[in-house]
């Protein structure tokens, strides 16, 4: 009241009408119309039309807002349930919201949605419309890229080289696994992943990886050498297969058999290539490989052999050698053998050394040399002075009874008549003549056959050949293995030839010289007992008829005066006899020494000679004085065994005198007829013994006084 102006404001006299409210004539007519809000000072019931997002109950004073996640694109809302939920796709992130938001690319929204970052895609996904309504709406990641956060657009990045990115993968080289994914993300065996790798790419044919994570198609390793990779994305050796034999795989091989010589190639002549070879094996020595493509080496063939790596060809086996099957390096034919053939196959080649030769080294085709003389090489000798062996025991030192030159076939027996009783001749000189009383009947002698045969002598350097060499002459025996025929001792005789002894000279007479071989009537005035060799002289005081001969026994003398008679023997040598008288003169004592009528003193000598005595010495004077001299027919042999040489001489002894009678004999074996005869004198004994000739022809005379 009191109210000045129609629309007063200050409280007192009157105000505004109030919100929901309106008034008329200066009073609140009544609530606001619902559809319809009524601020301050509303003078009618629509007095403003609620705006679209809202609603407006009766009396409302300002429009409510629809809520967030709500909207109403009507005017004149009476009411919240005018507020419609806010549409998929969109979202209502305010209250009041008359339009709703469309969603916002990466995210989806769903009915009712008050924000549209609510809901944004998952990381493996990506979503660049805007609108989506769902989860479907949001796509896997593209492949090759990877999506790492919520409501992507677009993905974050490519994959990592070495590593695979399927469809919806959230990181660029994760090892997770992906709920849509079956494997992980680093690239597998037999492949290989470059950057941006959607699904991993096979390694190629001719590799074989069997690594994770290979980054580019360079990185695949080849397949192995020996094998052939035929398909792409092999992982394992099990899928690889072996070389085909004749061929080598160098590595990355596509094909069972390349050739192409950067991958493998045809296996070439003088090697092997067995199957899954990775190189050509060179034939080994003693094999070989003609051709190319050979799966194995073949053995050297007989004959041949292979004596250096990857031989193509065999070489001939060269003579002094033998090569079996399989041949590396020649067998040498050994020691003491030789073989000029070539190609030979076996020992059996090798045959010994040839006779006469030796061959000292191994593998000789040729005789080294001629063994050395002195030694026989029966054969397969190894030195020049061979060794007896079991297959040829006669090896060695020329045998007894054989010479061997240079070069001898066999031995060469020392030939009849002669022997050789130690090993290693030379030559025939070596041979020695068979001893004497020996006698050697075949060749080849170490030793004589035997002995002489008695009644035969074998001389020496005869080389006797039987045992019957030489018959036994007449006054000789040859007992066996008689080398010269030896005299009939003093007082015996052999009459007959071949004899192995003697026979004693019979009593009544004597036997002077053994060869002569007949015994002789002993003379008058002597006597001859059984095996007398000169007659006895009848001693002093006994006599005998002037032609009694035979006498055997002293005895059978006749007493007379003494006679004085001295025996000197002597002989000549190799001289005729020349005899000065025929018979010997009366011998009587006159004062001590022998007379003859008509002459000075003399002395009567008797001598021995074939048939009868002869007068030696005449005439002794005081001096020197020429006298005629008997002389043997025979070669000189003195009774006391010593023979003299070319001068013969007489020893005369009268009582104290001995003359010493010399005759030199001449050069033509013509004697003088009379000696030269000198005095020695002697002191006079009942037996007196004296040395009357000088060196060369010394005779003891002795004198019975």
């Amino acid at each position: 009241m009191g109210a000045v102006v129609p629309n007063p404001t200050d409280n007192t006299t009157g105000s505004l009408c109030p919100p929901g409210s309106f008034c008329q004539r200066g009073l609140r007519a009544g609530d606001c119309w619902a559809g319809f809000y009524c601020d301050w000072g509303s003078s009618k019931a629509d007095q403003t039309l609620c705006p679209a997002g809202f609603f407006c109950p009766g009396g409302t004073a300002a429009p409510i807002p629809c809520p967030a996640g709500t909207f109403s694109s009507q005017t004149g809302n009476t009411n919240q349930g005018n507020c419609t939920t806010c549409t998929p796709g969109h979202y209502c992130q305010v209250e009041g919201t008359s339009r709703p938001a469309l969603c916002p690319a990466g995210h989806y929204c769903p009915a009712g949605v008050i924000s549209g970052l609510e809901f944004p895609c998952p990381p493996g996904t990506v979503q660049s419309q805007v609108g989506a309504s769902s989860p479907d709406a949001c796509m896997l990641c593209p492949a090759g890229m990877f999506c790492s956060e919520f409501g992507q657009t677009q993905p974050s990045g490519l994959c990592e080289a070495g590593y695979f990115c399927p469809a919806g993968s959230t990181s660029p080289n994760s090892t997770e696994y992906q709920s849509d994914s079956t494997g992980t993300l680093l690239c597998p065996p037999g492949h290989y992943c470059p950057a941006a790798t959607g699904y991993p790419l096979p390694c190629p044919v001719g590799s074989l990886s069997v690594s994770l994570g290979l980054k580019a198609v360079d990185e695949c390793p080849p397949c192995p050498p020996g094998l052939f990779c035929d398909k792409p994305a092999i992982a394992d050796l099990s899928q690889a297969s072996p070389c085909e034999a004749g061929y080598v795989c160098l590595g990355g091989s596509s094909s069972p058999t390349p050739s192409d010589g950067s991958r493998g190639y045809l296996c070439p002549a003088g090697h092997s290539c067995p199957a899954g070879s990775a190189s050509a094996l060179p034939c080994a020595p003693g094999t070989f490989s003609p051709a190319p493509g050979a799966a194995h080496c073949t053995a050297c063939l007989k004959g041949t052999m292979c004596s250096l790596l990857a031989t193509q060809e065999p070489s001939t086996c060269p003579a002094g050698y033998y090569c079996p099957a399989g041949t590396a390096l020649p067998h040498p034919c050994p020691s003491g053998t030789l073989s000029n053939q070539t190609g030979a196959s076996s020992l059996s080649v090798c045959s010994p050394c040839p006779s006469g030769l030796f061959c000292s080294s191994n593998g000789a085709s040729a005789p080294d040399g001629p063994c050395l003389e002195g030694f026989f090489c029966e054969g397969g000798a190894m030195q020049p002075t061979p060794q007896a062996s079991d297959n040829f025991p006669r090896n060695g030192p020329c045998p007894e009874g054989h010479y061997c030159p240079t070069r001898c076939l066999a031995p060469i027996p020392c030939p009849l008549g002669s022997i050789r009783n130690t090993t290693g001749g030379v030559s025939m000189e070596s041979c020695s003549a068979c001893p004497a009383g020996h006698y050697c009947s075949t060749e080849g002698l170490a030793s004589p056959t035997g002995p002489c045969a008695a009644g035969f002598y074998c001389p020496f350097d005869f080389s006797s050949t039987t045992p019957y060499a030489f018959l036994c002459p007449k006054g000789h025996y040859c007992p066996q293995g008689c080398a010269l025929p030896l005299p009939c001792p003093t007082g015996e005789y052999q009459p007959n030839s071949g004899s192995d002894s003697c026979i004693p000279c019979r009593p009544g007479f004597y036997c002077e010289e053994a060869i002569v071989g007949e015994p002789r009537p002993c003379p008058p005035y002597s006597y001859c007992p059984a095996g007398t060799m000169v007659p006895q002289p009848c001693p002093n005081g006994t006599h005998t008829r002037s032609n009694q001969g035979g006498l055997q026994e002293e005895r059978e003398w006749l007493g007379e005066s003494r006679v004085f008679v001295l025996q000197v023997i002597f002989v000549f040598l190799g001289v005729q006899i020349s005899p000065l008288r025929d018979q010997c003169l009366t011998c009587s004592i006159v004062s001590g020494a022998c007379s003859v009528p008509g002459h000075v003193p003399q002395v009567f000598i008797v001598l021995k000679e074939q048939k009868r005595p002869k007068c030696a010495l005449q005439t002794l004077s005081e001096g020197p004085q020429e006298a005629p001299v008997c002389r043997t027919a025979h070669p000189a042999h003195l009774s006391t065994g010593v023979t003299l040489g070319t001068q013969s001489f007489i020893c005369a002894l009268l009582a104290t005198t001995v003359m010493v009678c010399r005759a030199a004999t001449s050069m033509e074996g013509r004697d003088p007829d009379r000696v030269l005869c000198t005095r020695i004198e002697l002191p006079l004994e009942h037996k007196a013994r004296a040395t009357a000739c000088p060196a060369p022809l010394v005779h003891t005379v002795t004198a019975q006084v």
